[in-house]
């Protein structure tokens, strides 16, 4: 597991962002699009400017710090390391960020689910993991559990106390083996 502090890399990345958007013009973060929209007019009349010079946009060392710096902060708040050999396009960082927001969606689908069943059954969101658990184990193994791997595996999910799992073990040898 990584130990990277995501909570300052995210917090340098507003701090960034903030600062571009206050540049701008705007007032509030108005969205990416009015963002892009105004940094690729700014880009080109800059280029405009800069090529009836003879100089190369691209050569702007401020213009190419700012960048390297916002990418690298980007990079960085999603858990990748840049280095001055690696260095990450905008397009893969835009691919990184869609993954995060996917997930974060699907984490709330689940999150939402989990509730959901918790309210209707009565449970507890361990009981609810455990009872997904289950329900999965049975889908790998190709068939159903038994009671005794059953109850292992609900004690473990939700640290259910010895006794208790042990009543429950009684439970099947009182019925002659496994169910």
């Amino acid at each position: 597991m990584n130990n990277h502090d995501y909570k300052a890399s995210f917090d340098a990345l507003k701090y960034d962002m903030a600062t571009i958007v206050a540049m701008l013009g705007f007032e509030a973060y108005p969205g990416i699009d009015p963002v892009l929209r105004r940094l690729s007019e700014l880009l080109f009349s800059y280029e405009l400017a800069v090529d009836a010079r003879g100089v190369q946009a691209s050569s702007h060392p401020a213009l190419i710090a700012l960048d390297k710096q916002c990418r690298d902060n980007v990079a960085q708040a999603l858990g990748l390391t840049p280095t001055a050999e690696r260095d990450y396009a905008w397009s893969l960082l835009l691919d990184r960020v869609m993954g995060v927001v996917e997930d974060a969606a699907k984490s709330a689908s689940a999150i939402a689910e989990a509730k959901a069943w918790c309210d209707e059954n009565g449970g507890t969101p361990a009981e609810f993991l455990s009872y997904q658990l289950l329900v999965k184990r049975c889908e790998v193994l190709g068939r159903p559990l038994t009671w005794r791997e059953a109850i292992e595996l609900t004690a473990l999910t939700t640290s259910m106390p010895d006794d208790e799992r042990d009543k429950l073990l009684a439970l099947d040898d009182e019925q002659g083996g496994d169910a």
